[in-house]
């Protein structure tokens, strides 16, 4: 069961599958497989499958340990690693659009943004300097002035523990769980705002969501649609 939410202090979106969507012009793995080779200078392949919803530091030690690199020098190396990522986007993005916004999800921040008691952030498995980038790619980095990224923590639910510091030392406001909703189209999502305590919306407009397997996770809700009315309901919203 679900009621409308009084005083919500802040909601916390995916950005890959829940925001925007990579167009098929794009290999999405390319940006990681491009950086193992120039900076740890081996040719690893990442699974997308395996590593979706996983976050960038976790997924990134996850594949170059097995080719032998320590713990000492992929921490040194991480940011050279996240700054060739950034190069490829910047690159091809200069020439192509590689991501699109959901329209639905546009939608619904857009309507968010209208209520002043909502701060709204991203919780995201990318780096910051890559979620920075998709947002400003894809016009929707000026609703997000918080975020959580995914060279903060080695796992997801890690770094959705930060969320009570962080917002209290950049937004100087105190969250109680209860005041914080977490939307994502993973498994992933789900379980990082419910190891804190959050609402948790799943929604089916990633490529790793389907219902049946986000429904399995007993989140708040699951839909297909942020637009979806029982979410505007939520929000008090029209």
């Amino acid at each position: 069961m679900y009621y409308p939410m009084k005083n919500l202090k802040l909601v916390l979106f995916d950005i890959d599958g829940t925001l925007i969507y990579h167009l098929k012009t794009h290999r999405f793995e390319d940006q990681y497989e491009y950086a193992f080779k120039e900076v740890f200078g081996i040719d690893a392949p990442f699974d997308l499958a395996k590593f979706n919803g996983t976050i960038d530091l976790q997924n990134s030690w996850a594949i170059v340990r097995e080719f032998g690199v320590t713990r000492e020098e992929f921490l040194k190396k991480f940011p050279a690693y996240v700054e060739s990522m950034h190069k490829l986007l910047v690159s091809r993005g200069s020439k192509q659009t590689l991501y699109m916004p959901i329209p639905s999800a546009v939608s619904f921040v857009q309507k968010l943004t209208e209520q002043s008691e909502v701060h709204l952030g991203v919780i995201t498995g990318n780096a910051k300097r890559i979620a920075l980038w998709k947002l400003t790619h894809t016009n929707m980095r000026q609703y997000f002035p918080f975020g959580l990224y995914g060279d903060e923590a080695d796992d997801r639910a890690q770094l959705a523990g930060k969320v009570f510091t962080k917002a209290h030392q950049e937004l100087g406001i105190t969250l109680l769980p209860q005041d914080i909703i977490v939307v994502g189209d993973t498994v992933h999502d789900i379980r990082c705002g419910q190891a804190i305590g959050a609402v948790t919306i799943g929604v089916t407009t990633g490529l790793h969501g389907p219902r049946e397997v986000l429904e399995a996770e007993k989140p708040t809700l699951v839909v297909d649609t942020l637009m979806d009315k029982r979410v505007l309901a939520l929000f008090s919203l029209k």
